[in-house]
């Protein structure tokens, strides 16, 4: 029996997947695959002339120890082969679009179900690389752009790999601008002392007078009026 042969061999979900045994003697033996010491007996299980086992549309129970039994009525040899269900490769947490304001960080989240899974972006189709500055790649692997600007819209595409299966998925990233900073009123309304005497006008409760408010703009703005206490006569 050949013991060169892989111990360890991975599957995706849903896929076929091929077990080596083989063996070289004379004369021929026979040979049982068994699965955690029971004899494998479903439809999805073919074994070949060379020994193999060949499993379709694999599934996670189908995670084990296989054992291949080679007799020869006399004498008997065997070997054990782990299987391994990697689970199927799905992308999750991206987002179809993407709005940031321009000069903040924007995250394209990009969790990807299953072990030994690869990541890498692309930007309109050119593959991207992290630059430790302006692009980021998380161990996670998501996408972080520092001080986004103008020129970092476009389509972004995340790809995981496993082996020779892979799944992506993409978002398109919109910059736009910062908006304007509030303004201060107060700076552009101002008194005229020259005019008016904006304290006695503010005492006499006048800002609620259209003219005389007009020369004590900054200080009526400011200022709220209080309701005289009533007074009660004994």
């Amino acid at each position: 029996m050949d013991k060169n042969e892989p111990s360890v061999v991975d599957a995706n979900i849903g896929e076929q997947v091929r077990l080596p045994c083989r063996v070289e003697a004379s004369p021929a033996l026979t040979i049982e695959w068994q699965k955690d010491g029971q004899p494998v007996s479903s439809s999805r299980h073919r074994q070949q002339s060379d020994g193999a086992l060949v499993i379709s549309r694999v599934g996670s129970e189908d995670a084990g120890f296989f054992t291949c039994i080679a007799s020869n009525g006399r004498d008997q040899d065997q070997r054990q082969i782990q299987l391994r269900t990697l689970g199927e490769l799905r992308i999750t947490g991206l987002l179809p679009s993407l709005t940031v304001l321009e000069g903040e960080n924007a995250q394209l989240q990009c969790m990807v179900t299953g072990n030994n899974v690869n990541v890498r972006w692309s930007r309109n189709g050119v593959p991207m690389r992290a630059d430790g500055h302006h692009i980021h790649l998380s161990q996670d692997g998501s996408l972080i752009i520092n001080n986004a600007q103008a020129g970092d819209e476009g389509s972004y595409t995340c790809n995981a790999y496993r082996g020779s299966n892979s799944v992506s998925a993409s978002t398109k990233v919109k910059v736009i601008k910062s908006r304007p900073e509030a303004v201060d009123l107060t700076t552009q309304c101002v008194d005229q002392p020259h005019l008016a005497n904006c304290d006695l006008i503010i005492q006499a409760q006048l800002c609620t007078n259209e003219y005389y408010s007009s020369f004590c703009c900054a200080s009526c703005s400011q200022y709220q009026p209080q309701d005289n206490p009533s007074h009660q006569q004994g």
